[in-house]
């Protein structure tokens, strides 16, 4: 019965999730796409049936389509793909799902709604992330407010995006956005709808988007007011406020041939390893004409992850014989409770709110931001224009900064679900393991608890501070405390069970985020004294440094394995971040009475993605660590990338190696290069 499946596309990216997950549900979907030897290889690995058809074969797509019951299409971009098989569909009577989110194609799929009741054929589109979750959350949201007249949707991705996802999104690109007014679909300008939404950890500014719900979501419940937003993090809310200016280099075929270059280089799409970490966060809000609001939230696990597995889910209710004919989407079809059908899935509804009394939340057009210049792309793009691509995201990354609101907020919910994701690959065993180092010979369980409560310090101090307060923390009043502290704080968790570590201390992590999100520019640059540091930090330094702990110092300590180092998770940007907040602690650290009259600047160059310069400036009165290169430099040390660094800092391989292989250089004071382990001290 399984074999009446036929998954098209099966060879793409998403395609291959969808057919190893309909294996893994016991199923045997027949695999096709028009590349016989791509999807021969797929259907090879999994042991399925395959076949080659092209799209435009229209005798030999029926032919596929024959016995079938129905079809998962995962081939985009929709908007070229979608008609000739929901056309074969139709003739056939087999029934139609696919994993689209571009808008004309719902809004095309649902003008056939007759035709397809009339062919009894099911036309499901949107049955991946676009659009289940979002879907299910607003028919819920829908059935707690009953007279809903307006729906707002947001989501948050954790995680990458595949190489088809982009080259769909290249190829729609548009400079104007959408939204539903009173029932009909209109354009709104990219980026000037914004707001703030809690996706449970503290309000972050998210923009509105032209997302399939615009669509969808007036079909599933009848709300005629709709907008769909999302957090795209600083440089995307920057971007998405740039329509106008960008139409011309967006327009440019040219540029678009660089894109596509660039995209089809990169990876297929994240790996399981990356998919396993991720998490989707969603949110939605109705209100009624009495001012009445209902919000719900959702999580789920990565989008990727849930498009293979809704898609298979809803293939197998169709086996079953549901499913309803004619246009159809995924809560109209099976209610809205069907997402919460997936494993790790959790919804959370907050009370219903009378009407705000300050209309602070409502979206608001953003200011108009300073034109950005406009470089025309060569039509055959060489590496060297790559590399002067990534070094201008990378200064634009430094502008924005490793110490905003928003990047510290985002980059502590990233460590957390990293973490969330290594410590499920952790043996029981391996948390009695002895980190190999000799000046500290804890273990695992050791570190973990020392992480923890040094996280939880931080943010102990970073709140006494914003409260104008002196942080009092026992045991704790000078930097000489700081090795009969860390023991202290060990022994007072020796009886706690390692899972209940875990949880505290990713909860520690999202309580950064939480505190962090909403501060303006006032608050954290705001001095707070420290009595384990040489020079007064400001609030952001100290949640620069709470991240570097946990993501940098702890971050080989505390992996599943050696060779899977927390940083190895993060993306280029979060790397240069992260080392950026490093030399910031590492400069708090410094130990003025080791160094006495030094006065130094001690340079730090690091090579490859991730990397960039630093310098650390020392003397009597203390340190600090800045980004970009010093003017004058004592020694300066070149590493040739930001994973050796990491892996030296940590103890994880002997300096001495690299040195000899050229892969650390070091130069001018050698002797002032042998004192500088000895002159900083961490906590």
């Amino acid at each position: 019965m399984s074999e009446h499946i036929l998954i098209y596309g099966a060879n793409g990216y998403t395609g291959t999730l969808v057919a190893r997950r309909a294996v893994e549900r016991g199923l045997r979907p027949v695999l096709a796409g028009r590349n016989a030897d791509a999807v021969g290889e797929v259907a090879k690995r999994l042991d399925l049936p395959h076949l080659a058809v092209n799209l435009d074969d229209v005798a030999g797509l029926e032919a596929a389509l024959d016995g079938r019951v129905a079809v998962i299409h995962c081939a985009g971009p929709f908007s070229k793909t979608s008609r000739p098989m929901a056309n074969a569909c139709l003739r056939t009577g087999v029934h139609y799902i696919d994993i689209t989110g571009e808008i004309a194609v719902f809004e095309e799929l649902h003008a056939r709604d007759e035709e397809a009741r009339a062919a009894g054929v099911m036309l499901l589109p949107g049955a991946g992330f676009d659009v289940v979750p979002s879907d299910c959350l607003a028919v819920h949201l829908k059935r707690r407010l009953p007279e809903a007249t307006h729906l707002a949707l947001a989501f948050r991705g954790l995680g990458g995006i595949s190489r088809g996802t982009a080259l769909t999104a290249l190829e729609s690109l548009e400079t104007t956005g959408a939204i539903r007014r009173d029932g009909v679909i209109v354009t709104s300008p990219l980026g000037e709808l914004r707001r703030q939404v809690d996706f449970g950890y503290g309000p972050v500014d998210v923009v509105a988007i032209p997302w399939g719900d615009i669509s969808t979501a007036y079909y599933s419940t009848g709300i005629p007011n709709i907008v769909v937003y999302a957090y795209l993090g600083r440089v995307g809310a920057l971007l998405a406020g740039q329509g106008p200016l960008l139409a011309p280099a967006l327009g440019a075929s040219a540029l678009r041939r660089l894109l596509r270059w660039v995209i089809r280089r990169g990876p297929a799409g994240p790996g399981d390893a990356e998919r396993a970490r991720g998490r989707s966060l969603l949110w939605g809000e109705v209100t009624d004409a009495a001012g009445r609001i209902a919000i719900s939230r959702l999580s789920t696990p990565e989008a990727y992850t849930l498009t293979a597995a809704t898609a298979v889910l809803i293939a197998e209710k169709v086996l079953a014989g549901q499913a309803p004919s004619g246009f159809q989407t995924p809560a109209l079809a099976y209610g809205p409770d069907l997402i919460l059908e997936i494993t790790g899935v959790e919804r959370t509804d907050l009370e219903l709110q009378d009407a705000p009394s300050s209309p602070a939340a409502a979206p608001t057009a953003a200011a108009p931001a300073e034109p950005a210049p406009v470089v025309a792309a060569p039509v055959e793009p060489e590496d060297d224009e790559l590399v002067a691509a990534e070094e201008a995201l990378a200064r634009l990354e430094d502008r924005i900064g490793a110490f905003t609101a928003y990047t510290i907020a985002s980059d502590f919910l990233e460590l957390q679900e990293i973490y969330r994701g290594s410590f499920e690959r952790v043996k029981d065993d391996d948390w009695n393991r002895r980190i190999e180092r000799r000046a500290e010979p804890w273990t695992m369980r050791q570190v973990l608890a020392h992480t923890l409560t040094m996280t939880e310090v931080y943010n102990q101090v970073i709140l006494s501070g914003l409260e104008g307060r002196r942080a009092n923390i026992p045991g704790l009043t000078s930097r000489e405390d700081i090795a009969s502290f860390n023991e202290k704080a060990i022994a007072a968790s020796a009886e706690r069970p390692v899972t209940e570590l875990i949880s505290a201390f990713l909860e520690a992590l999202g309580a950064a985020a939480r505190i962090a999100a909403p501060l303006g520019a006032e608050s954290l640059g705001r001095l707070v004294a420290v009595p384990f540091f040489s020079s007064t930090p400001t609030v952001a330094e100290l949640f620069g440094c709470a991240l570097a702990n946990a993501g940098i110092v702890r971050g080989a300590h505390l992996a599943a394995s050696r060779s899977r180092p927390i940083w190895i998770f993060f993306s280029p940007g979060m790397m240069r971040r992260q080392l950026t907040r490093f030399f910031h602690l590492l400069g708090l650290a410094y130990w003025p009475e080791r160094g006495g009259d030094l006065y130094a600047t001690i340079a730090i160059n690091v090579e490859g993605q991730g990397g960039g310069s630093w310098n650390v400036r020392i003397g009597p009165e203390g340190g600090k660590g800045k980004i970009g290169r010093a003017r004058t430099t004592d020694v300066t040390f070149t590493f040739a990338s930001a994973d050796l660094l990491c892996r030296l800092l940590t103890g994880q391989t002997k300096p001495w190696r690299h040195i000899l292989m050229g892969r650390v250089q070091i130069s001018g004071n050698l002797g002032l290069a042998r004192r500088v382990p000895t002159l900083f001290a961490l906590p």
